[in-house]
């Protein structure tokens, strides 16, 4: 299924368009919700043809200066489909071990009150994010977002939980 396809699919189309409150509204503000509406279309729209950029960063601290790839995927096919999930995911990353900064992690380690034999340790991930389980990470991804609902609101479009699912594995898969 293709990406505009996904989003034009089913009765009514993928997501439901429409006034999500019974109230009657003026014309203005009808439109006002139809444009909101029309945003998050054109937040999933695909319009990016370019495929991603793929470069590389040196890891000077490294022996040899090994490159640490980074992929760019601005002008990709799915691009505005991610920068529109971003925020809707944001606040399921957050938690009590997470560290924003280095800067909130040195004022942070810089509180603690340790015995004279603590040691501090450090471990590098190897190849963490290619292995990732996608279809488990989704899983959890909807088990907390759907959590108590059965469907979200982004601005007047309302998902249900297998919407949104096929959102976040065209996201991620395709």
């Amino acid at each position: 299924m293709s990406h505009s396809q996904l989003i034009n699919s089913g009765s009514g189309g993928f997501c439901k368009w429409g006034k999500t409150s019974g109230k009657k509204t003026s014309g203005n503000q009808e439109s006002k919700s139809m444009g909101s509406q029309d945003s998050v279309y054109n937040s999933l729209f695909p319009e990016g043809i370019k495929p991603g950029i793929l470069y590389g960063v040196p890891k000077v601290h490294k022996v040899n200066c090994p490159a640490r790839p980074i992929m760019s995927a601005i002008g990709t096919f799915n691009y505005k489909l991610a920068k529109f999930l971003v925020p809707i995911l944001q606040p399921l990353t957050g938690n009590q071990l997470t560290v924003h900064s280095s800067f909130s992690f040195v004022d942070e380690i810089t509180q603690l009150t340790l015995s004279h034999d603590a040691v501090m340790v450090s471990f590098d991930v190897a190849s963490l994010f290619t292995n990732i389980p996608l279809d488990e990470t989704v899983n959890i991804i909807l088990d907390n977002l759907f959590s108590g609902t059965d469907a979200v609101q982004v601005e007047n479009c309302v998902f249900s939980k297998p919407q949104f699912k096929k959102l976040l594995e065209f996201a991620v898969k395709k």
